[in-house]
């Protein structure tokens, strides 16, 4: 089966014991009643979960990696595990097939520091992603993030990530705005930003 997005969702523990909902099942639904792409959604407590699912050749058809759960200045949070960006960057290569000329593909960070964990996945992955989105603020809360991203998919195109959206303005003009900028004129402290290239990851 050809999937065309991948989310990675580090489970929280709140999650866990509150039978919650996570971002990315709220985001698969999203996909589902869109009738758009092919999801492939992986649940993980460790590295060792995302190391049990890898696939058997790295996904080319995939155009959306979103990656969700807690996050610091080191690495990405798992419930039972502390891993460093770097490392999750050598994981994503078994994940994801170098890009063709032509093709994009978006990883998309919803962690807090995810503007650090940007910066370190886009130097290790610049072969495999055209570009990033993430958080601008250090601090940002689950049900920020959840509807965030819920605005960013929602009118996204499968084939274009970074291709900006046609909207409607107030005077009835057609307008193309990025994802991001129409997500900030609604919630303007939350602080999504992109598309940003990996080879301006410093």
């Amino acid at each position: 089966m050809s999937f065309t997005h991948l989310l990675l969702d580090l489970i929280s523990d709140h999650e866990v014991d509150g039978e919650l909902a996570t971002e990315c099942e709220v985001i698969s639904t999203i996909f589902s009643n869109k009738g758009e792409g092919v999801v492939k959604r992986i649940r993980a407590t460790q590295l060792k979960s995302l190391e049990d699912n890898r696939p058997k050749r790295p996904l080319e058809d995939v155009r959306y990696v979103h990656l969700s759960g807690h996050g610091d200045k080191d690495g990405p949070g798992f419930i039972c595990d502390e891993v460093s960006w770097k490392e999750l960057a050598q994981e994503l290569h078994y994940f994801v097939a170098p890009l063709p000329d032509g093709v994009e593909r978006a990883l998309c960070l919803s962690c807090c520091h995810s503007e650090t964990g940007v910066n370190e996945l886009g130097k290790a992955l610049k072969s495999r992603f055209s570009a990033l989105y993430y958080f601008s603020n250090e601090k940002v809360g689950f049900d920020d993030a959840m509807v965030a991203w819920s605005l960013f998919y929602h009118r996204k195109p499968v084939e274009y990530p970074t291709r900006k959206l046609v909207i409607i303005d107030e005077e009835g003009q057609k307008a193309r705005v990025n994802a991001p900028q129409l997500i900030n004129s609604v919630i303007p402290d939350i602080g999504i930003r992109g598309p940003k290239r990996p080879s301006d990851c410093k």
